[in-house]
């Protein structure tokens, strides 16, 4: 991995979570209905997290470290890219 992709990645991660965390805040300005969420919002992080710690030994092995390194890019970009779409079409989740 070069450092340009170490550096792309991290802005982008950062682009996204503002972004991200910001609109969590407005929708939900009380500070116990924001709290809440994170919690279960982090309780489901650390439970994908954990999966994936699982899988990741099987991807590593079968596919290698390079495929295995492009999996966050790649979700990013398919998250990003539904999140344009379903935005603008007034679609509202929650």
């Amino acid at each position: 991995m070069t450092v340009r992709q170490v550096v792309s990645y991290g802005i982008s991660i950062n682009l996204v979570e503002v972004t991200w965390k910001s609109k969590i805040k407005a929708q939900f300005p009380n500070p116990n209905d924001y709290s809440s969420f994170m919690g279960n919002f982090s309780t489901a992080t650390g439970a994908v997290t954990f999966l994936m710690m699982l899988l990741s030994r099987v991807i590593f092995r079968k596919f290698g470290w390079g495929t295995a390194a492009l999996i966050t890019p790649t979700v990013l970009l398919i998250t990003g890219a539904a999140r344009g779409w379903v935005a603008p079409s007034g679609l509202h989740f929650g």
